[in-house]
């Protein structure tokens, strides 16, 4: 029989094992960039952006299937059904093989003219078809870490899926490091991504034949059956990513289209720093999919509302000042970060931002909504946020260039989330005023914090303008003052109370003295 441990304690444990491991690769992946900035220059940073979208884009080609997985490993591991986990696996893995083959087959000489449709330049042509090239090969990589990864969310160890992020993130950092002191340029930089993805496969086949040994990968033909079931679940929630992607990955590939590929680049140097908003939304509903999947498949609606209500509160004292203190500081963070300030990565970082925390505000309604089934309203928002992105970004990009495709990208994200969460409270029969006056409620306790900080930017603004340590130093400072006057002004409002006491304190007893109740 598989063991299990109380959903609420994995939860917690999860989510602080996820939080550390975010924020170990985040700083990884912010380190690496600056570094390839300077080897590789404008260009070439942009052509890499660009790899990594339309890897993405081509990762949808399993029609669902990946996105399934976490949620029907879960209720196999809840039913404590071995055999039929295994049987399931098995299928995958035979599947993503043959896909993996024909993306090759038939994607190998496309690639061929595919810089030729992008504003590339003639000296990078050959080098572009090369990487890209060598994506197809990671692509095959990827898919099989994808399988073993949701197996290990489903079984409610994310701790052990993000050891093995952190852990393959070393060789990275170093293999990156190595490819371009040593002039290898970006196809070093495919060859060290290929061998991170199969050193991280090797560590998810250890742990999961550690954590399932009874589980066999034979045992007869694959069920095609299973297979076409995840498709049916997945296919929505494969509509609901490509519209995302669309929001997030299309923006680089218009760009590339419509302006001069260093565009590219400053593009993604802001959307790297406007991305953390993002990726704090992670770090705290990263164990809510399967723990949702597992309270859906018992029937318990009463707790997964419960769990719906504390972590959209907790998503929200996180996230807003997260944005707030993004917007007030993005000119420190840039100078600390590449030693200069340009007003296009600058403006990037102000207007994704906001954009990012629409979408990354909504985290609870989408966990919780993929791990209940809740897939054709939240594809059709989806698909509502994507075409607007799409739409906007052609339009306003032709219209103003690249200040256009930020724009239209702003605009699609807010309407798209907005369109979600009241089609979230339309289903549940929840009321939309609820949300509004919590995050009102949040906003007011932040005021006092963004007062201060705001005061303090302005009086050190001429300050700012050094070298990168002072800018270290006064964001240090910004940070500081925020969370302190953020911390007072939590405890003061009472919008931390006991039960978040109670349910947070042994984890984090910082909370213990936020909900001491006011004098």
């Amino acid at each position: 029989m598989l063991t299990r441990e109380p959903v609420s304690r994995r939860i917690l444990r999860n989510t602080a094992v996820a939080a550390g491991a975010r924020v170990w690769l985040i700083a990884c992946n912010l380190a690496l960039a600056p570094l390839v900035l300077s080897h590789l220059g404008q260009d070439r940073f942009g052509l890499w952006a660009l790899f990594w979208s339309l890897l993405h884009y081509v990762l949808l080609l399993d029609l669902g299937v990946g996105t399934a997985l976490v949620k029907h490993f879960a209720e196999h591991h809840a039913r404590d059904d071995v055999a039929g986990l295994g049987a399931l696996l098995r299928v995958v893995l035979v599947a993503y093989a043959g896909l993996s083959a024909a993306v090759l087959a038939v994607l190998w000489p496309v690639v061929g003219w595919l810089p030729s449709v992008l504003a590339i330049p003639d000296t990078l042509v050959a080098e572009a078809v090369v990487v890209f090239r060598g994506g197809l090969v990671v692509l095959a990589l990827v898919n099989l870490v994808t399988v073993l990864d949701a197996l290990l969310k489903a079984l409610g160890r994310l701790d052990l899926a993000h050891l093995a992020l952190v852990v393959a993130s070393v060789p990275n950092v170093a293999g990156s490091v190595l490819a371009l002191r040593a002039g290898w340029g970006l196809p070093g930089l495919v060859v060290v991504v290929a061998g991170v993805y199969l050193l991280q496969l090797g560590l998810l086949t250890v742990l999961v034949r550690r954590l399932l040994p009874a589980v066999r990968l034979g045992g007869g033909a694959p069920r095609w059956d299973r297979l076409a079931a995840l498709g049916r679940y997945g296919a929505p929630l494969q509509v609901a990513r490509l519209a995302d992607l669309l929001n997030y990955q299309v923006d680089k590939v218009v760009l590339g289209v419509l302006t001069p590929i260093r565009y590219v680049a400053f593009y993604e140097l802001g959307a790297k720093v406007a991305l953390l908003i993002h990726e704090v939304s992670g770090m705290l509903v990263a164990a809510v999919f399967p723990a949702a999947s597992e309270l859906h498949g018992g029937g318990d609606r009463a707790r997964l509302w419960r769990l719906y209500e504390r972590g959209t509160k907790y998503l929200w004292l996180v996230t807003v000042p997260t944005l707030a203190g993004t917007w007030l500081t993005a000119h420190l963070v840039l100078r600390a970060w590449l030693g200069h300030v340009s007003a296009d990565v600058h403006v990037a970082v102000l207007t994704l931002a906001g954009a990012y925390w629409a979408v990354a505000s909504l985290s609870m309604v989408t966990s919780i909504g993929a791990g209940i089934g809740w897939t054709t309203p939240m594809m059709r928002a989806s698909l509502v946020r994507g075409a607007l992105g799409l739409g906007l970004s052609i339009a306003l990009g032709l219209a103003w260039g690249y200040r256009g495709v930020l724009v239209g990208t702003a605009l699609a994200l807010l309407a798209g989330s907005l369109v979600m969460l009241v089609a979230f409270c339309r289903a549940f029969d929840r009321s939309l005023r609820d949300h509004a006056a919590l995050l009102a409620r949040v906003a007011a306790v932040n005021t006092p914090a963004i007062a201060a900080g705001l005061a303090y930017v302005l009086w050190t603004a001429p300050a700012a303008e050094a070298g990168r340590l002072e800018a270290v130093q006064l964001l240090l400072g910004a940070v500081a003052i925020y969370v302190v006057t953020y911390a007072a002004s939590i405890r003061l409002s009472g919008i931390v109370d006991g039960e978040d006491s109670a349910l947070l304190g042994d984890v984090l007893p910082v909370v213990r003295w936020l909900a001491r109740p006011v004098a």
